[in-house]
């Protein structure tokens, strides 16, 4: 499966506030998105072979969640990512090759030493994709694992 990516754009955002998925993983619909984006935010678009949007990977302070600020400071040199994969995309094991593309281009842009990601305790399916990358539980934040992969 081939993965690229490339700038998030206005449209990529008001594609991302579209996207709906089924119970339990509707949490991860994004009706905000185009409000808060802009172009300076850290997110790049991911496209498959043919160039259309299968996801997004976003970096930085756009990857953290409000429960975790003190694992954050306790580590300020990782680099904190996430991904979101267009509804069509998910169950299908596009995940793995859309973050090896996450990380190959965050690792080319910024060589961080450790990636740090948090994700729902109960999504044993993006578990298993970070665990196949080499990412590892360290801590819990309520309803999210935190994990890491150092490098």
């Amino acid at each position: 499966m081939q993965i690229r990516s490339r700038a998030f754009t206005a449209a990529d955002a008001q594609a991302v506030a579209g996207w709906r998925y089924a119970a339990p993983y509707d949490v991860y619909a994004d009706r905000n998105m185009p409000r808060v984006w802009r172009e300076e935010t850290p997110i790049r678009t991911l496209t498959d072979g043919k160039g259309a949007m299968c996801g997004f990977f976003c970096w930085a302070g756009e990857a953290r969640i409000a429960a975790a600020t003190d694992i954050y400071m306790s580590r300020p040199d990782a680099l904190d990512f996430g991904i979101g994969l267009a509804p069509e995309w998910t169950g299908k094991h596009a995940g793995l090759f859309a973050c090896e593309h996450a990380l190959a281009w965050l690792r080319a842009a910024f060589s961080p030493p450790c990636f740090r990601l948090a994700v729902y305790d109960w999504n044993g399916r993006a578990r298993r994709v970070y665990e196949r990358l080499g990412c590892m539980m360290f801590a819990q934040r309520g309803e999210f694992v935190m994990m890491h992969r150092d490098e």
